[in-house]
This record gives C-alpha cells, sequence and structure tokens, in this order.
C-alpha cells in the first residue's frame, strides 16, 4: 500500500513590538509525492513537489503581515508515497495551526483572537472559525 509523505518543519514568524505578524517562514523537508507522479520532471535540478508546501505557500488563509517565505528540502525514505484526499495540507494544516497557537502564547493573546487577527480580510474564513468557536463553547469554563 501506500502512505502519506513523512515531514517534519519549523516554522518562524516575525513580531512588531506590539506581537502583531509582519512576517511567517515555513521550512518544511518531506518525501516527494510528485516523484511518483511525474519521475522524469522532478528529476530535473531545482523542481519543486507542489504538495510538500500546499496550502502555505499557495492559498494560504492567514495574513502574517505580507512577507511570507516557504521552502522545501526533499528526503528519500524506502517507503513508497502518493497521494491521500488532501495531500500536503493535511500535515502543513497541522503544522501551521500548531504553530498559530505557540505565536498566540509567546504573545500572551488568546489562540481564537490571534485566529481572527490572521483571518480579518476573509470574511468566510473568519466565519467559519467563529462558528467553530462558539459551537465549542470556546471561553467557557469546561466541565
Amino acid at each position: 500500500g501506500w502512505f502519506r509523505p513523512a515531514a517534519a518543519a519549523r516554522l518562524r514568524a516575525r513580531l512588531d513590538a506590539q506581537g502583531n505578524p509582519t512576517g511567517f517562514n515555513f521550512r518544511t523537508a518531506a518525501q516527494s509525492i510528485f516523484a511518483e507522479l511525474r519521475p522524469a520532471l522532478m528529476a530535473r535540478p531545482g523542481t519543486v513537489d507542489i504538495f510538500a508546501a500546499q496550502s502555505v505557500a499557495t492559498d494560504h488563509r492567514y495574513r502574517w503581515g505580507g512577507n511570507i517565505r516557504a521552502e522545501w528540502a526533499r528526503v528519500e525514505f524506502q517507503m513508497p508515497v502518493y497521494i491521500w484526499r488532501s495531500v500536503g495540507s493535511s500535515q502543513n494544516g497541522f503544522f501551521v495551526e500548531s504553530f498559530v497557537d505557540e505565536v498566540a502564547h509567546a504573545t500572551s493573546k488568546d489562540p481564537l483572537e490571534m485566529r481572527r487577527q490572521l483571518l480579518a480580510h476573509d470574511r468566510r474564513a473568519l466565519n467559519v472559525v467563529n462558528t467553530a468557536a462558539e459551537r465549542a463553547g470556546w471561553g467557557t469554563p469546561l466541565p
């Protein structure tokens, strides 16, 4: 059978004096799914796997102050990998959402408020976050 790619990431944010994001750097090391789909293309030097930084390099919702950099380093393992539903978005979503929590903690901000700040430009995404928070009872004491 096929597996999802092994992946690791290092994320960094630049913050202003008030703790507001002004930059975001995403570096990931992962296997190449695209190498299974188009091995000849991936054999060319400098080719980037379109799935490796998916939802970070493109289609990102959060606004980190306009300065975003996404990097990928290809790693090889003997385990075969292929497309599983959301492809790179699943592990990258986990990496980014965990990082948003870390940035909120480092700046003494509520994680929900941090997401609202990063999504202020995107009414639809903001509505999703607000609806989830409301239905989860965010801000109310745990039972």
